[in-house]
């Protein structure tokens, strides 16, 4: 309902660190996904934890871009993890958008990367209508 305010959308980044860029490790999902039932998926014989194990598993992969040497094959990684989980790709763009909101060094090769990643997202997969919204007002933030 804000957002054509920067003042109120800046104040709104800026005190709530979910939003924002961390370097801290994430210990859920940011979007909600059920307990229970979905405790282990297997696909085409690969081993998968849980959705919301996951989840946080490529939070680990994108922190892990910023200091690889050779980053094409953690972003394989992603995009394969979100070829073959489907609920994971709004997380995915999720957390892309969290890394790269108010980053401390903009200008490094590190954040070039996670915007890399959400390039090849975004040429990959399509996001859920909500998430589209809410990566369209990022793009043009």
């Amino acid at each position: 309902e804000n957002k054509f305010n920067p003042e109120v959308v800046e104040h709104i980044y800026q005190h709530n660190t979910i939003l924002k860029y961390t370097q801290g490790p994430l210990h859920a999902p940011l979007l909600p996904f059920p307990y229970g039932n979905l405790e282990h998926t297997y696909h085409n014989g690969k081993g998968y934890g849980s959705v919301r194990e996951e989840a946080v598993k490529l939070f680990n992969c994108l922190q892990q871009l910023e200091l690889a040497r050779e980053p094409v094959p953690i972003i394989q990684g992603v995009l394969q993890t979100c070829l073959d989980l489907r609920p994971l790709r709004d997380e995915v763009y999720c957390q892309l958008v969290k890394q790269t909101s108010h980053t401390p060094s903009p200008n490094t090769a590190a954040h070039l990367r996670y915007w890399q990643l959400l390039t090849c997202m975004s040429c990959t997969f399509l996001p859920g209508s909500t998430v589209l919204k809410y990566l369209r007002f990022h793009l043009k933030r």
